[in-house]
């Protein structure tokens, strides 16, 4: 009988334990991603909660593609009309993408975690932190490019992980494609590409810049974008117009940076702050964790840009899931022998996100939600300073379109014959017949659509829909 050993059994023991850990955490990721997209799709259309006010535009704009637009890049219409070409229009068929973009964005976190070496509680940890944020609740319960900027954002920051760790150089051609990607859905990608290059400035990744394909990766980012940024050229850059117009107008909320910062602090989760502060501080400390330092200082880089720029509070958002996947490995390494810790963290962060749930995700009646949030003492954040309603703006933005509509349908109806089958105007290309509940939605968004671009275009008369 042959009894020949292996010349180093523990080693070898070490390595099959690793790995049945890297795939225990891998299960437990994939269940966390399935709790996140059945939530969010068990949530659609509960209590009367319908469309949202931005989701009725992007459908508007979605019957009219062009390669940018006032308030935005051209990938995000492109995407809502291919789901209404295959998916429908209904409510359900809309919120399916930012479903499924949550459910990614937990799969993403936990997996980075694991490419960082964490094992099982350090990717379930990171994937549950995503879940328990607030932010990513509201935003992945309503359609928005907002939820696929996290995607490109993560995307991105995971192959800088996998550049680095596995010395793949090639991998700079991805970053560029999803920089290029990411550009063209929502312009503030644009944050995290500088922040990017500001970390590898300041940490030995610099060597990245003696690559070719580097300067490849961000030819191809450039190549991508470029049909964007001509449309922009072609109309005097709108969206700076836009954005200059609404600061005069004192529509956005002001924060100084403490305020920012004690935010951010409430909209991811008060109890998550172990979860991203450690792995900030892995990342620009740890033995280990330096190794991707460059992300570290990227994070302070787009925080940095925010204070300075008056971002608002959800626009660093897709920074903070690299964090939480360091985060996890941190928490795993400085728990060490001390197992009880693990149970008891996982049950309090789990608790803290089942509390919060229902004030940031549409899942009890407006007037038990009013009572839950009077009886916690704790509500949405407020993003603009309008005058508003007892409920938060992002739940009461859901309400009253269908009867809009039929107001602006039955204006329509009554104007003569020869006004309404005349040249076009503002009343006719505004107040169309709705036939149904749907178009009656879509006709209000125009309406809105067509007094925002009037107002943030000025003399040149550049419309977002036509």
């Amino acid at each position: 009988m042959d009894t020949t050993l292996p010349l180093h059994p523990e080693p070898l023991a070490g390595a099959a334990v690793q790995r049945r850990a890297l795939a225990a955490g891998v299960g437990v990721v994939l269940f966390l991603a399935a709790v996140k997209l059945a939530l969010h799709l068990a949530t659609t259309g509960l209590f009367g909660y319908g469309f949202f006010v931005d989701e009725l535009y992007f459908l508007a704009c979605s019957e009219h593609l062009s390669w940018g637009f006032v308030d935005m890049p051209p990938l995000f219409p492109a995407v809502t009309a291919l789901i209404r070409i295959t998916l429908g229009d209904s409510l359900l068929a809309v919120r399916l993408l930012p479903a499924l973009s949550g459910a990614a964005l937990v799969l993403m976190t936990g997996l980075m975690a694991r490419d960082l070496g964490g094992r099982r509680f350090a990717q379930g940890i990171a994937a549950l932190g995503v879940i328990v944020a607030p932010m990513w609740m509201l935003m992945h319960s309503i359609h928005t490019m907002n939820a696929l900027d996290q995607i490109f954002w993560t995307a991105a920051a995971w192959v800088v992980i996998r550049i680095e760790r596995d010395g793949w150089e090639k991998g700079w051609l991805l970053f560029g494609a999803l920089c290029g990607l990411g550009m063209m859905n929502k312009h503030t990608m644009a944050f995290f590409g500088v922040a990017v290059v500001a970390g590898l400035i300041l940490t030995p990744a610099r060597r990245a810049f003696r690559s070719p394909w580097l300067w490849l990766g961000g030819l191809l980012a450039v190549l991508i974008y470029l049909p964007n940024l001509i449309w922009d050229v072609q109309h005097h850059f709108p969206h700076f117009e836009m954005l200059a117009n609404i600061k005069a107008n004192g529509r956005d909320t002001q924060l100084n940076p403490l305020q920012f910062m004690l935010t951010q602090a409430v909209v991811f989760n008060p109890l998550t702050l172990p979860l991203w502060v450690g792995g900030l501080i892995w990342l620009l400390t740890d033995k280990e964790g330096r190794r991707w330092r460059a992300l570290g200082i990227a994070w302070l880089a787009v925080m940095a840009q925010m204070l300075l720029l008056d971002g608002r509070i959800y626009y660093p958002a897709p920074a903070y899931p690299m964090l939480f996947a360091a985060g996890g490995v941190a928490i795993e390494k400085w728990i060490g022998s001390r197992r009880f810790v693990k149970p008891v963290y996982t049950s309090v962060l789990a608790l803290s996100g089942a509390v919060l749930a229902p004030i940031f995700a549409p899942m009890l009646p407006p007037e038990t939600l009013l009572r839950y949030q009077k009886a916690i003492g704790m509500s949405q954040p407020r993003i603009e300073n309008h005058k508003q309603g007892p409920l938060p703006q992002l739940m009461a933005d859901r309400f009253g379109w269908p009867e809009m509509a039929q107001v602006v349908a039955r204006v329509y109806h009554s104007l003569p014959r020869r006004i309404r089958s005349g040249p076009p105007s503002s009343a006719r290309t505004t107040a169309r017949p709705a036939r149904s509940t749907t178009s009656a939605r879509r006709s209000a968004c125009r309406r809105r659509s067509a007094a925002t671009s009037a107002t943030s275009s000025g003399a040149r008369g550049l419309t977002l829909v036509t």
